[in-house]
């Protein structure tokens, strides 16, 4: 007999194509339109904080915010709230508020949760994961960057926290970090392989290698590291010492094993992803070697996504997002301690074992949630500090001029919300529009601005979207905080320069294609990511190798007929990845909720992650989204008929390019064309022409350009030719 399970999988095969067609025109409806196709139909609504119209639809849909489509939070012996990669986001989210809360409302936020923490009698610590420059206007209009935002940062009352490869690329930065930052938390600042040359030439740890302590109420015994994952683009300043040699030293092995401390939890803050990044799971099984069975709770960062893994039952990680979106939740039952009432029913998932139970939550951050969580009301939820930052914050904005109006933008263009190339794009706007004005102000140079050329910029040098409305100061931070300068190669044949992208745009972060498995070759697997490493060059959250963390199903129970998943049967879903591209998962989940009656929910996050699906505080509607390539390209001065023999190479293998692109007659002049790219691509364009086998020949030719950074560029473009008239 055939199982009723069957016949619908095989049924939903046939009705795979057109759930994928209401899925794209869905996503299309949101990118294209001002207005959902669905039943809640919202127009722009007046936003005036700093005097900014708010005319950015997704955040207009974001406003429809109610507390009864909000999940509680579990209290446990043991709770975290985690922030990382901030990026100088302080401020908020000016144009969305489902993001608007400020760095004011978070220590008002924290205040709160510590007064819930002690009446429950349980303890809570707060945690930050780094990465806080390169990103607003708050942060990087200063010189040096943070030069503001940093003494406003350090006002919360952190207990752990650790720094991002944000804070090392420059030496300035990197002493910034050192004196502002390290030296203000002192013992709760923990970094194990980072070292810093003092002025006079000294080497000191940049912040403490661990620490060890007890919590106020219950008086747990935590150990806690910070680590950075293996970044090696660091200032000349400071010294970065791969993982897997900081793990071997003398000073980690024996605090080990002499088990001098009680320890009742490792408490691990790093900036390194929680999935796929070999350096976390090198971490954990050292400590496992000494303590086989001691609870390990590891906050990550970098890929800018809501995450939560799995490494053994007793062992967990979180990532929390990205630019003030998002505040991590964590939760921890079973220590070895008397567990105290906490007033809160287990909400029945994330059981893993009778003794020891996790949970996890990602908080939208803003006011209506965090007010929510902590249990107050609008009277009582700003305290007298959290008020005094967000005035601070509000100034700061002031002296830096950030609300200066330079012009407006027609509609909205996406990073990864929309397909590239597509007309809603970003991207498709850098190269159509924005590329094309770079000039190079060395006069020399500036004489070759009508010679062919082709200019690169890898995708990760462009941060965030760019919202319909006012293009102000702080815009152009927002979308590119980098000021790069450009470097070129002039002259390079046409058919070697059309090579250069493919390469670029290879996807290292596929481990089938090197033959690899993390677990049967990690050092292997791990130089290839820091000896080429092309995925760096793209957005973080497409270094996250797990289809942006959707496809994990496998740790969930069966959830049929549950509320909070729109009535998916997760256990019908492992059916489903039977016989349907594990990529398209998320896609069909998507789609059943947008189908139902949760597609009046509001636009926002969707988590699936190793716990299952109800990590996000706020049930939303899915944004969509699109892979990008690492880098991406705009060729001026060259017809389509002269150079689509040699683009077309870029259709197939690079290597197979050369016997491709042949047809022109034996004694044809080569064609050539000047390589303009952003001066951090340097490295990997380096490595491409080493795969090449022409480094030696094209490394020395390499000069400076000079001209205006994106994101001047992009003011340029503003200002010349949108005006004031699409504030309206």
């Amino acid at each position: 007999m055939i199982s009723s399970k069957l016949v619908v999988s095989n049924l939903l095969v046939l009705l795979t194509t057109l759930l994928f067609s209401i899925n794209a025109v869905y996503a299309n409806a949101i990118v294209e339109d001002t207005q959902l196709i669905f039943p809640l139909q919202v127009g722009p609504l007046a936003n005036t904080q700093d005097g900014i119209l708010d005319v950015n639809p997704l955040a207009a849909i974001s406003k429809n915010l109610s507390s009864s489509n909000i999940r509680p939070l579990e209290w446990g012996q043991l709770n975290f709230l985690h922030t990382t990669d901030t990026h100088g986001w302080l401020p908020g989210h000016l144009m969305e508020p489902s993001y608007s809360a400020d760095w004011g409302d978070y220590i008002s936020f924290i205040r709160h949760m510590r007064q819930r923490a002690d009446e429950k009698g349980v303890d809570i610590l707060i945690i930050d994961t780094g990465d806080k420059h390169d990103g607003n206007g708050l942060s990087d209009a200063t010189l040096p960057p943070g030069y503001l935002s940093q003494d406003i940062f350090k006002m919360a009352d952190i207990d752990l926290l650790t720094l991002g490869n944000h804070e090392l690329y420059r030496a300035e930065i990197a002493k910034q970090e050192f004196d502002v930052i390290a030296q203000h938390y002192a013992e709760k600042y923990l970094v194990a392989n980072v070292d810093i040359i003092l002025d006079n030439g000294t080497i000191v740890p940049m912040g403490r290698k661990y620490r060890h302590f007890q919590t106020k109420n219950l008086q747990l015994n935590i150990m806690s590291f910070g680590f950075l994952y293996d970044f090696f683009q660091n200032a000349p300043n400071t010294i970065v010492t791969s993982v897997v040699d900081t793990v071997q030293q003398d000073w980690f092995q024996d605090l080990l094993r002499s088990r001098e401390f009680d320890i009742d939890i490792f408490v691990l803050v790093t900036h390194i992803p929680v999935r796929d990044f070999p350096e976390l799971e090198v971490i954990v099984n050292e400590i496992r070697k000494y303590y086989l069975d001691t609870p390990i709770q590891i906050f990550g960062a970098h890929t800018h996504v809501r995450d939560f893994t799995i490494f053994d039952d007793k062992a967990y990680a979180i990532e929390s997002g990205r630019f003030l979106e998002t505040v991590g939740w964590v939760s921890v039952k079973g220590l070895n301690k008397t567990e105290k009432d906490t007033s809160i029913e287990p909400l029945g998932e994330n059981q893993v074992n009778s003794t020891y139970n996790v949970t996890r939550k990602y908080i939208d951050f803003n006011r209506d949630s965090l007010m929510f969580h902590s249990n107050t009301t609008s009277d009582q939820f700003v305290i007298p500090a959290g008020a005094k930052v967000s005035e601070l914050i509000h100034e700061a904005r002031e002296l830096l001029n950030l609300t200066e109006l330079y012009g407006c933008i027609p509609d909205s263009y996406y990073t990864t919300r929309a397909k590239y190339p597509s007309s809603q794009s970003i991207f498709t706007l850098i190269v159509d529009k924005i590329l094309p004005l770079l000039k190079s102000p060395i006069e020399a140079i500036s004489a070759r601005f009508d010679n062919p050329r082709m200019i690169i910029v890898n995708t990760g040098s462009v941060r965030f979207d760019l919202f319909k409305g006012p293009f102000t100061k702080d815009t152009g931070f927002l979308i590119s905080p980098f000021k790069n300068d450009w470097s070129f190669i002039p002259d390079m044949p046409v058919s070697l320069a059309v090579k250069l992208l493919p390469i670029l745009n290879q996807d290292t972060r596929t481990l089938a294609e090197l033959g690899l498995h993390f677990d049967q070759n990690k050092q292997k697997c791990h130089d290839y990511y820091n000896t080429i490493g092309y995925s760096h060059l793209g957005v973080p959250t497409d270094l996250h190798d797990c289809e942006l963390y959707y496809n994990q199903f496998m740790h969930h129970d069966n959830d049929e007929g549950n509320d909070n998943d729109g009535g998916i049967d997760l256990e019908m879903i492992f059916e489903w990845s039977k016989i349907i591209p594990r990529k398209f998962l998320y896609t069909l989940v998507s789609t059943y909720r947008m189908l139902s009656k949760k597609s009046q929910l509001s636009v926002g996050y969707v988590t699936i992650d190793d716990f299952g699906t109800e990590g996000d505080d706020t049930m939303h509607t899915p944004l969509p989204y699109y892979h990008l390539p690492n880098a991406v390209q705009s060729i001026q001065n060259f017809s389509f008929e002269e150079i689509s023999r040699f683009l077309e190479g870029q259709k197939l293998n690079y290597k197979k390019v050369e016997s491709e692109i042949e047809t022109k007659a034996e004694d044809e002049e080569e064609p050539t064309i000047d390589v303009i790219f952003y001066s951090f691509i340097t490295p990997f364009l380096l490595s491409a022409l080493e795969e090449l086998e022409v480094r030696e020949q094209y490394a020395d030719k390499i000069q400076f350009y000079g001209g205006k950074s994106l994101i001047g560029l992009l003011q340029e473009f503003v200002e010349g030719g949108w005006k004031f008239d699409y504030c309206e």
